[in-house]
């Protein structure tokens, strides 16, 4: 909180975090969706592919308006590099997510694919 400029009390006074949590939430599944339409230029889908998009979001999106608002807030810098960090980190473990679900899901189609050629050779 120190860092932030605010004492004790005045965190206190803030009330509950449940909007705030609920707004978070909405905008992890938008960066997500993100993420997922950028791993799609992927031919085939990987979990280090997604850990790179999302290191490569990473650092692109979530540091550069980091800083450039810990500019006009005048944060400390320590705190810019912490958020960016943390966010940083965040869209490579969605990335890594996301790309083991696609490449699993290419995977079965590709089952999927081979099964039903096999039936049609069987008629």
């Amino acid at each position: 909180m120190q860092a932030m400029g605010k004492s004790g009390e005045e965190a206190e006074m803030n009330q509950g975090p449940d909007a705030a949590m609920a707004i978070g939430a909405l905008w992890s599944l938008v960066s997500a969706l993100g993420v997922a339409l950028l791993l799609t230029l992927a031919a085939e889908p990987s979990v280090g592919d997604g850990i790179a998009v999302g290191i490569v979001c990473g650092i692109a999106f979530a540091t550069a308006s980091t800083f450039t608002n810990g500019i006009y807030e005048q944060r400390k810098p320590v705190l810019s590099v912490l958020f960016s960090a943390y966010q940083t980190v965040g869209f490579a473990i969605m990335g890594a997510i996301i790309g083991a679900m696609q490449s699993q899901t290419l995977a079965n189609a590709a089952t999927s694919l081979r099964c039903m050629r096999g039936m049609a050779s069987v008629r």
